[in-house]
């Protein structure tokens, strides 16, 4: 009887311990946003296209925090002002009838901030009454996303364009979740 006791107190001395010792390990990031942040974040890219195409009503400024950073082929343009004044002037070729862009294979994975994004974009045009539709331009958005009072923002966006087959130019790295 003494030795079930006895293993019966160690066995709670040791249950302690490890709940000690759990507790005690710094916590780490969750390997997925939640079904609801997955949503909202889904719809910022979608309104990102809606908003830079044709047919807009406002501009993609409001997508990006106060101090965002949009990174277009390393032009970067820094702060709420400089973003609206660069959306309201977005290229006519970008927002004419017959251009619409695409995310696409969208990734999304949480960081200490928030965040990270990485979508393919593909741009459609078709030029004329009579042309084929065709892609244009392609390539890759790497985004960090906060989480703010209003909702998921872009904090940086930064666009490359894909290049071609065997091409020696470097590819910015997508995010991944870590495989447990």
């Amino acid at each position: 009887m003494k030795l079930w006791k006895g293993l019966s107190c160690a066995a709670v001395v040791l249950a302690a311990m490890n709940t000690v010792w759990l507790y005690g390990q710094p916590s780490r990031l969750p390997s997925m946003l939640s079904p609801e942040d997955y949503l909202e974040i889904q719809q910022l890219y979608s309104y990102y296209a809606r908003d830079v195409d044709s047919g807009n009503q406002r501009d993609a400024s409001w997508m990006y925090t106060d101090d965002g950073v949009w990174d277009v082929g390393g032009t970067r343009i820094v702060g709420r002002e400089a973003l609206q004044e660069f959306y309201r002037n977005v290229p006519p070729g970008v927002t004419r009838n017959g251009v619409r862009h695409f995310s696409t294979n969208l990734v999304l994975v949480p960081t200490e901030e928030g965040a990270r994004g990485s979508a393919y974009m593909l741009a459609l045009e078709r030029r004329s009454e009579d042309a084929e539709t065709e892609i244009t331009v392609w390539g890759k958005y790497e985004d960090r996303l906060v989480k703010t009072p209003n909702g998921w923002r872009f904090k940086e966006r930064i666009w490359r364009s894909d290049t071609w087959y065997d091409s020696d130019e470097p590819v910015i790295p997508s995010p991944f979740a870590p495989l447990d």
